[in-house]
């Protein structure tokens, strides 16, 4: 009977000290994983960094002149009209070639993964036009 109160006493002890060695960490701390992937303090502007990708891959075919002949009557040169895309999360999606979205540039190879990444720290910074 003694060895079974040692024992839980002992069991009771190490949990407690297990507990208190841990008490600033939590799980995902100790796992080292991110749990929102749009936690960054990178910064990236809308005119500096996202209209350059855009202009370089998308403006050809999703532009005022030609939105309704080759884009899809899809225009992402105007701010107003890309928050719409980015909102819905299309225009994330087709960048990333994600299921259910068709892959942009049309006919063309993925965007270079730096750029996609501009696109998602811009939006999960809340897509500023700045």
């Amino acid at each position: 009977m003694k060895i079974k109160v040692v024992t839980a006493f002992i069991s009771a002890l190490l949990f407690l000290l297990m507990l208190n060695s841990c008490r600033s960490d939590n799980f995902q701390d100790l796992l080292n994983i991110n749990p929102n992937p749009c936690d960054t303090v990178l910064a990236v502007s809308y005119s500096n960094e996202v209209v350059p990708v855009l202009a370089f891959n998308c403006y050809a075919c999703h532009n005022l002149n030609s939105h309704q002949i080759v884009g899809g009557g899809i225009r992402l040169d105007e701010y107003n009209a890309l928050k719409t895309y980015v909102e819905n999360g299309k225009l994330l999606c087709s960048i990333q070639h994600g299921n259910g979205c068709l892959p942009m540039p049309q006919g063309g190879g993925k965007l270079a993964q730096s750029d996609i990444e501009k696109i998602q720290i811009w939006i999960c910074n809340g897509a500023l036009e700045d």
